[in-house]
């Protein structure tokens, strides 16, 4: 028996009334959040049915789609919305059911729409500080957000003129290091300090310093998890508790006001500004693509889970419908395609001049599939202290080109400045990972934001990278196991009869279980289930279209010629004279026992040069075969002065690190 009920009515339908249920995984479709609708049904437009339309039968009044309750044999079934069209005395409806409770609340919501957030930092320098150390000192995605540094010497145009004195040009977001002559890092932030001189009889004076910028990035799994909140669902999901994806953030180029400038309300974080400007449904079907995600949700318990293909496929958790198949046979279809071609998002205001991987072929590539969400490619670069001269070691951070977006008045002149409404430089999805606290060059620790799975020296501090070119990336762990399965699968086609309470048990995000005339259970992803309620005496015919799934589990390859590599800059000096020749050899470990040959293997290094103008850097690539190359010969790393004023020219030259190799530390 189906019923379908609100508001205390429940909806007339001629006897034996029954709908055709169709559902489709969001795993295999791309659409809103997946699709669960059902055939029409025709009913009078009776007194009750019409109060139960609430007269919107009649011209005059609006059309609604009415949120609706169902039953089957007196189980709860599912809250949904019953869409209807009028013709004449009758009615014919839909019902949209589960994941329409989601595409409905969402359908034309912004992120900015439903984060409302406002999370204050502190009204004075001291109080920021503070609190941006406990963000970086909290569990990922406990709070929503954290800081760290990101290189970035296009954030504010070099033209920029300031009009308030004390303004500081320093190539940094969210900087973080050793203030004057404080022996603990913190992070730089505006504000009005007492500059000791370390020199004996001379007074401290008090001056505005400002020019650090400070951007927040919003946790992922938060902005998930709130996302669902604000509908009122709750999320299951072993995916998003893994500590890697809780560890991933939002980038975006959004500097907040200066605490200068809110003396009374002190400094706030508005979430929305720090969240891609476009509709939830759309970010969420960028993150399921990216992460090859199954979103599954159910309007019986209001709950969403969230899982990935790679965490279905490699866990035994099977419904075993063994008892309910039919006995007609399974057909098997031929694959559909025989490969793809992954395209990974890129911007060459962030990655100009930082190699990237651009596409992915798996199989024959027949059909193509962009991936929306990027990531920030890392790089060796230079600490300062706080006037912004001084180098005071090196570090490994992300590296953006991108011009940013600054609030407040004391930024009214900059090419980025944003008064709330429109951004002037806007940005796309693309994710980091929060790495903790890593040491530098000098053991020195600071807050680490990170696209790769390797701390400074090459010691392996992640299990996942964002960066597609490493070989635990997201690619490799989410999507080209994925898209291997698809290219190698075959659809089948099955049949169940079931009874109401087994059909309830039915899950997209689990895989089923169907043992043959051989006994071997056969395990299979569900592509679209079709079925027919109420049913013939509580029983329910169900149509499977199915994935079976591939003999093991499916993982990153880490094979090729090039899997495991490590790369060591040395320096031959001539007997006879100053000059060196510069090669980079390859080992097959650390211990650098056994020379290990590459093929086409692209390296990056830098020159960085100290003379009486400052210091200068210098990034180039090589292409390397075999397993040595001579980078530069002749080199000479050390030139005179020509007087005594001024200093001798030092240039030091060293390898940077790569998703493709390893380096060995010197």
């Amino acid at each position: 028996m189906l019923r379908i009920t609100r508001n205390g009515y429940e909806l007339q339908l001629a006897p034996d009334s029954g709908v055709e249920i169709e559902w489709v995984s969001w795993l295999f479709a791309d659409d809103d959040v997946g699709k669960a609708f059902t055939y029409p049904i025709t009913f009078p437009l009776s007194p009750n049915n019409i109060i139960f339309l609430e007269h919107r039968h009649k011209v005059q009044r609006l059309y609604e789609e009415l949120e609706v309750s169902v039953q089957l044999y007196n189980f709860f079934f599912s809250s949904c919305f019953l869409s209807y069209k009028i013709d004449g005395n009758k009615a014919t409806g839909y019902l949209k059911l589960d994941e329409s409770l989601v595409n409905k609340n969402l359908r034309n919501k912004t992120l900015q729409d439903i984060f409302t957030q406002q999370i204050p930092l502190g009204k004075t320098a001291d109080e920021v500080k503070s609190k941006l150390l406990q963000l970086c000192n909290a569990m990922p995605s406990n709070e929503p957000m954290v800081f760290a540094p990101i290189h970035n010497e296009a954030f504010l145009e070099e033209d920029f003129e300031p009009e308030a004195r004390g303004f500081v040009r320093q190539p940094y977001v969210n900087y973080y290091g050793k203030w004057m002559l404080e022996t603990t890092g913190s992070f730089f932030v505006d504000g009005n300090y007492s500059v000791r001189f370390p020199l004996p009889g001379f007074p401290s004076v008090n001056a505005d310093m400002w020019g650090y910028h400070l951007v927040p990035f919003p946790y992922l799994a938060w902005v998930m998890e709130k996302i669902f909140e604000w509908l009122g669902i709750s999320v299951q999901s072993t995916w998003l508790a893994d500590d890697e994806i809780r560890r991933r953030v939002i980038y975006n180029n959004v500097a907040l006001e200066s605490v200068l400038d809110r003396p009374y309300s002190g400094m706030i974080v508005t979430i929305a500004n720090h969240l891609p400007r476009m509709k939830v449904i759309d970010f969420l079907r960028a993150i399921r693509k990216h992460f090859c995600l199954q979103i599954d949700v159910s309007s019986k318990n209001l709950q969403v889970t969230i899982e990935s293909f790679v965490g279905i496929n490699n866990t035994g958790d099977t419904i075993d419908v063994s008892t309910w198949a039919t006995a007609d046979d399974i057909v098997l279809d031929p694959p559909k395609n025989r490969g793809y071609t992954i395209k990974f998002a890129g911007d060459d205001l962030i990655d100009k001049e930082i190699k990237r991987l651009e596409t992915a072929t798996i199989g024959d590539g027949d059909k193509s599939i962009t991936d929306e969400v990027a990531t920030v490619a890392m790089g060796k670069r230079v600490r300062i202290n706080a006037g912004g001269k001084d180098v005071l070691g090196t570090w490994l951070v992300p590296v953006s080109k991108q011009p940013g977006n600054f609030q407040g008045l004391r930024y009214a002149g900059a090419d980025g400045f944003f008064d709330g409404t429109e951004l002037k430089e806007d940005f796309a999805i693309r994710l980091m990972t929060y790495r903790g606290w890593q040491k530098d060059a000098n053991g020195e620790l600071y807050p680490m934001l990170s696209s790769s799975r390797y701390d400074f020296n090459q010691a392996i501090i992640g299990t996942l990278a964002d960066d597609p070119r490493d070989l635990k990336s997201v690619y490799e762990v989410f999507q080209k196991p994925f898209y291997t399965f698809l290219a190698n699968t075959r659809n089948a086609q099955l049949k169940l009869l079931l009874p109401v309470a087994e059909f309830m048990r039915l899950s997209l995000s689990k895989k089923l279980g169907i043992r043959g005339r051989d006994r071997v259970l056969s395990r299979f992803f569900i592509e679209k289930l079709v079925a027919k309620l109420p049913g013939r005496n509580g029983w329910i015919e169900a149509k499977l279209y199915a994935y079976p799934t591939l003999p093991g589990a499916i993982g990153p390859n880490t094979s090729g010629v090039n899997a495991i590599v490590w790369l060591r800059m040395e320096f031959m000096l001539h007997t006879d004279d100053s000059l060196i020749d510069v090669y980079v050899r390859a080992y097959t470990s650390q211990d650098q026992s056994k020379k290990q040959a590459v093929a086409g293997l692209t390296i990056f290094y830098e020159k960085t040069t100290y003379d009486a103008m400052g210091v200068g850097r210098e990034e180039l690539t090589a292409t390397m075969d075999g397993t040595e190359l001579l980078i530069e010969a002749n080199w000479l790393n050390y030139i005179e002065a020509q007087n005594e004023q001024e200093p001798p020219t030092q240039i030091t030259m060293a390898l940077l690190p790569s998703p493709d190799y390893f380096v060995v530390p010197t």
